[in-house]
């Protein structure tokens, strides 16, 4: 946890600094539909879709009576 805290405190500052015209940035001029806010809300669709696949696995793990 320590370690999720440390970049949690890194990051949210960053976020909150970043301005319209930073987001608009397109980082990797080969993937030009990749702009800075499409790969920060992609990275939060991820992380959902992660917590999705764990609760599915605990849930078959537990079984349907759990």
């Amino acid at each position: 946890m320590e370690y999720y805290s440390s970049v949690r405190r890194e990051t949210l500052p960053y976020i909150d600094s970043l301005t319209d015209k930073d987001l608009n940035t397109i980082p990797d001029p080969e993937r030009p539909e990749w702009t800075v806010a499409a790969i920060l809300g992609h990275l939060i669709v991820e992380e959902a879709q992660h917590v999705g696949q764990i609760a599915y696995i605990r849930g078959i793990q537990r079984g349907f009576e759990g």
